[in-house]
This record gives structure tokens, C-alpha cells and sequence, in this order.
């Protein structure tokens, strides 16, 4: 059942100072970029004016911002 799994999740690696969208609401918002980087998948986010948005968020939530 875990390896059934592992198949179709999508597992995202961001690194430092990439843009992402982030799902906190019903609709994806963004960009974001990306300033810290913790194990486990954790991300700290910071907007286009350089303010913190939240506590780091899961990965999972996350998606590549493409321009």
C-alpha cells in the first residue's frame, strides 16, 4: 500500500530564492520566493516586498511559479 502510494505522490524540492504559488486559500496565490529552506520539507516565504507571510509551510502546499 505505501510503495502503491510513493508512485503518485509528487514530491517538490525549492530551493533558496525560487518562486513559488502557495495554496492557503481556495485559489493558489503568489509569487512567492523562497528564503529559508528546512528539513522535513518546510519552507519559510517571503513576498515580492521582502515581508515574511507565515510560519514555514509544508512543501505539499507549494507549487513551481512559472513566468
Amino acid at each position: 500500500m505505501v510503495r502503491a502510494y510513493d508512485k503518485l505522490v509528487k514530491h517538490r524540492v525549492f530551493r533558496k530564492g525560487e518562486l513559488t504559488k502557495g495554496k492557503f486559500k481556495p485559489k493558489w496565490e503568489g509569487p512567492y520566493v523562497v528564503e529559508q529552506v528546512y528539513d522535513g520539507g518546510a519552507y519559510q516565504l517571503i513576498d515580492h516586498r521582502g515581508v515574511r507571510l507565515m510560519p514555514p509551510i509544508n512543501g505539499g502546499f507549494l507549487k513551481k511559479y512559472f513566468q
